[in-house]
């Protein structure tokens, strides 16, 4: 065991997602659990799934069970994961329960591809501005700049910004250099705290372009969740913590802790979540509220999941529509802007000379 450990471990979603669906296969073909993960071990494809699996079968030959097995890796295998094979555990329904856990894991990635391909657009467009800007301050611009320092005349506004700008990073870059490695480790110290999560998360809710993306995703990633585990024969509360544990936005989860608590003292999750409009519109508290009065709660969920994943990729469209003009404006004034630092002086000496 000692020499399989990984340097970095490793197990990725579509390995979980892998792991389950073959899982289930085995079980349902009546193959005993610990056959079963010897097979997927002899399988193995990296060192990380090697050692991870190795580990299970250890475990699991030693009387634990598979959620127990899991969740001696924390960092790697969702919670998600381990409960809803707990649940399968408790049930007697392990095989049905890993298939369920398949076809979630598959349609959160396909979520969260989606969720990336959104944005990754506007990021090039950013990158690829702020590229070009560096290329006409840092490279172009000062080989030109001995010009204008021997110019008589005043030299207009932007081209004085940006002889400052350059100046500054020509003297002073090496400092922002050995700075930026703290300065990027402070901020992921920062972003693990509770508070700054909590600041952040707020604040990408009331920025206008991205909180209906961001809402729409949280949405059909927790009534996919919460379906899912209450098709698999979970509690409503120990849906509510998991939910809170996979949710990714600390606004979402204080909110899913405060209706857990409310649940606990008999009160309905559909009024729980009503007082929070802000992040569970009127649609997603009243289909809950429908499933409750009629006992089929895991299905009003799952229609409210497939109703926001077609909301979601409407609202990808419409964002990419939207955003695509405002970047190539902002675009089009910081290259114009050097740009016009560059020429104005440069039309200004022509036209001296030519007077």
């Amino acid at each position: 065991m000692r020499n399989l450990t990984p340097r970095f471990l490793i197990f990725g979603l579509k390995e979980q997602i892998l792991f389950a669906r073959r899982l289930s296969v085995y079980l349902s073909a009546g193959i005993p659990i610990l056959e079963a993960l010897s097979l997927l071990r002899d399988s193995a494809r990296s060192k990380s799934s090697l050692y991870i699996l190795q580990s299970l079968v250890s475990s699991v030959s030693e009387g634990s069970s598979l959620s127990s097995a899991l969740g001696q890796f924390p960092r790697v295998v969702r919670p998600l994961t381990i409960a809803m094979i707990e649940v399968g555990e408790e049930t007697g329904t392990l095989p049905r329960s890993l298939a369920q856990l398949a076809v979630v894991l598959k349609k959160q990635t396909s979520l969260q591809r989606r969720l990336i391909s959104a944005l990754i657009y506007p990021a090039i467009i950013v990158c690829s501005t702020l590229a070009i800007s560096a290329f006409l301050s840092l490279y172009a611009f000062p080989k030109i700049i001995p010009l204008f320092r021997g110019f008589d005349s005043a030299l207009p506004l932007s081209t004085r910004t940006l002889i400052f700008v350059s100046d500054a990073i020509a003297s002073h870059g090496w400092v922002f250099l050995l700075v930026l490695p703290f300065i990027g480790g402070g901020a992921w110290y920062l972003h693990k705290k509770p508070q700054v999560r909590l600041f952040l998360d707020t604040s990408i809710l009331g920025i206008p372009l991205l909180r209906t993306l961001v809402r729409t995703y949280l949405l059909t990633h927790l009534s996919r969740t919460l379906s899912t585990l209450l098709h698999s024969g979970s509690g409503i509360i120990r849906a509510l913590e998991l939910s809170e544990a996979v949710c990714g936005n600390r606004v979402f989860g204080l909110k899913l802790t405060t209706a857990k608590g409310q649940v606990l003292s008999g009160e309905r999750l559909s009024t729980s979540l009503a007082d929070s409009e802000r992040c569970f519109p009127v649609l997603f508290t009243q289909m809950i509220e429908a499933g409750e009065r009629t006992g089929t709660l895991p299905s009003a969920l799952t229609l409210l999941s497939e109703y926001y994943e077609e909301e979601f990729d409407a609202v990808c469209a419409r964002l990419a529509t939207l955003i695509e003009p405002v970047l190539m404006i902002l675009m089009g004034i910081l290259v114009g802007f050097i740009a016009l630092a560059i020429i104005t002086p440069v039309y200004q000496i022509t036209q001296d000379l030519h007077g």
